[in-house]
């Protein structure tokens, strides 16, 4: 994954270098957290900008988008180890902490030159696509695009990663996907990870 990883971080060659490196100190804070998020964050990086090129999304947002999955999650940095770290399924007060990451994740970037709308972008990737999602119910193209892509991305490496789930390889998990279609996920933008043939 680090060969494909670097080839993805070529598209922020475009983004102004002082938010890149502070974008790498935040990744190296997450690394320090819980490698197993570090990871899965690198995994939903690369397959947002290889997805916004299938989209036909220009260099500064493909460079915007790897940036914002590369922090998607930089929220849990906020949460408790045992629940991060947990191997059993969350009780629902522990579930209904892991979901306050987004917001979190927005307030610690908020503030900082270059990173109010990835804060924006990252505070929206656990919307649903017909309005069942967190943290402000927000439905279609009311989601921002790249909280879209995001949530695609995300939720397929943790089918296949981060187990989650019993889905372990890649074509239950498109089968998945494929079922939520139009209610957790934007048809063109899972259209767009399928087109991938991972």
């Amino acid at each position: 994954m680090d060969i494909v990883f670097d080839e993805a971080i070529k598209c922020c060659e475009a983004l102004d270098k002082e938010v890149i490196s502070a974008a790498t100190a935040f990744a190296g804070c997450l690394y320090a957290k819980d490698i197993g998020t570090y990871n899965h964050s690198k995994s939903v990086a690369f397959l947002c900008v290889k997805m916004a090129e299938i989209l036909g999304l220009d260099e500064q947002i493909r460079g915007s988008i790897f940036l914002e999955g590369l922090l998607h999650d930089i929220g849990k940095i906020g949460i408790s180890d045992a629940i991060i770290k947990k191997s059993a399924a969350l009780s629902p007060d522990e579930y209904d902490i892991i979901k306050e990451h987004p917001v979190i994740g927005e307030r610690i970037l908020s503030g900082i030159p270059g990173f109010d709308e990835i804060g924006n972008i990252i505070k929206h990737h656990h919307e649903k696509y017909d309005g069942s999602g967190y943290p402000d119910g927000l439905s279609g193209e009311g989601i921002p695009l790249e909280s879209r892509i995001i949530t695609v991305a995300d939720s397929f490496d943790a089918m296949t990663t981060r187990g989650y789930t019993n889905i372990k390889n890649n074509k239950n998990a498109i089968y998945e996907i494929k079922n939520c279609v139009g209610s957790q996920f934007d048809f063109e933008i899972a259209e767009s990870l399928f087109e991938l043939k991972i």
